[in-house]
Order: C-alpha cells, then structure tokens, then sequence
C-alpha cells in the first residue's frame, strides 16, 4: 500500500477495418465485484475508443492499492463496429443485408469479438513484528513486559494512522520531521538499572528477534537519539537525585 505498480497490455488490430473496442473489469470466477474499488484501485487511461486497422493500441494499466486486497480478475476487451444502441434500428439494417430479420443475440454474436486478460493484483503492506526478545540474567516474559511486545506488536499490525502517513511524507510537507515525531504514538523500553562506573557489572544487552509476516518486502532502521540528547538526559537525572 502506498505504491504503484504498473503493467502494459498490447490491444493490435490485424484487421483490414477500423475496430471500435470497449473495456471492462469483470470478475473472474463470476462473483459479485465491487466496481467502485475496483475503480479506486486500478487505473488505464483507454476505456473504449476506436483501434485503426493494423495498427495496436498499449494500454498501462495501474494499480494502486488503498487497502490490504486481492484480486483475481478479467479485463474484458470487446470489439465491434461500433453498432447503433437502438436494438430496433440495428435489426432493420441486419434484416436488409440478409433478407431475414436476426434476434438481438444473434446481431451481437455476429458483431461482437471478446478478449479476456487475467489480471492478479495484491495489496499489501510491510507488517513487521516483534517475535522474541532474549537476555542472560532477565527472563523473557519480563523482558516482554519492559519493552511493551503486545503493545507494540498491536500497532504494527495495524493500518497506518492520519499521522504516521503524514511523517511517512514528510518530504511533501511543510511541517519540520521533528514536529511530525511528536504526533507519533511512543512506546519505552525499559533496560532497568544497572549501576554506573562498575566495570564488574556488565553492560544489559538484550536481543530482539523481528519477522517479517507481511506479503511485501519491508525495510526498518533504529534512529537513536544523538550524544547531546542522551547526556542532557543523565545530568537532569542526576540532579534531581
């Protein structure tokens, strides 16, 4: 989600006649479709209009998911000469050129070539979970509890809010990173105590486990706050002890 994906279909005419041609998404295994989001979600700038003889037409078509969705569908090509929509007027005409009259079915049989492509398309978002978290002398579901796993796990999980699509593009707004990152839900991760300058006691290093459970590659990185952040920390602790 949040990304384009395009693709190109080739329409050619070998005919030796101009061809008026119509498209339409059409559900694939004959269920009902949602042709409003369908509509939202895929794109192609040619919808019907006439291929000149021997001559192609390439269509992009783009999708661009706007919520987590699969679809298996068929875009139908229909082609004709381009007929009149008065089922009355084109069976008069049919019936002077063969001296019998032709039913509607029969005229659009006659008149009407179909072409299907099949179009499989995945929305999908980067889902990134905490899975496990480890140390020597603190136990897991402590560990768990310190670093909020079913919390933050939650929000993983779950769709990007107004905001967090906001700091996503940050680069096409006017508002500074460092404003966006306070609209942004925060979460502690809580080391305990651990005494200073005693270099007997070793450091706490815990090891977090990530997977990826999403259907789509994702990227993470940790941005840690710099020197003069963590220092500005220790010394207003240390006076207010």
């Amino acid at each position: 989600m949040g990304d384009k994906d395009f693709r190109d279909v080739t329409l050619h005419n070998k005919s030796k006649a101009n061809v008026y041609v119509e498209l339409n998404m059409v559900s694939k295994n004959g269920e009902a479709l949602d042709e409003a989001m369908v509509k939202k979600q895929f794109k192609y700038e040619f919808i019907n209009g006439v291929i000149n003889a021997h001559s192609k037409k390439v269509i992009t078509i783009t999708f661009e998911p706007i919520t987590r969705n699969e679809f298996d569908i068929l875009l139908l090509c229909v082609a004709k000469d381009k007929p009149s929509t008065n089922p009355d007027e084109a069976n008069s005409q049919n019936a002077k050129n063969s001296n019998l009259a032709l039913t509607q079915d029969e005229i659009d049989n006659m008149i009407r070539q179909k072409a299907a492509c099949e179009l499989n398309a995945k929305g999908d978002f980067p889902l990134i979970m905490l899975m496990d978290i480890r140390n020597e002398s603190v136990s897991t579901s402590n560990l768990c509890d310190s670093f909020n796993f079913a919390a933050l796990n939650a929000e993983l999980l779950s769709p990007l809010n107004a905001q967090e699509l906001e700091f996503n593009n940050a680069d096409k707004t006017s508002v500074s990173v460092t404003k966006l990152q306070k609209d942004l839900k925060k979460f502690e991760w809580n080391f305990g105590k651990i005494p200073q300058n005693q270099k007997s006691i070793p450091q706490r290093r815990v090891i977090i486990t990530f997977k990826n459970v999403g259907g789509v590659k994702s990227q993470f990185l940790f941005k840690m706050p710099n020197e003069s952040d963590v220092f500005l920390l220790i010394t207003t602790n240390a006076k207010m002890k």
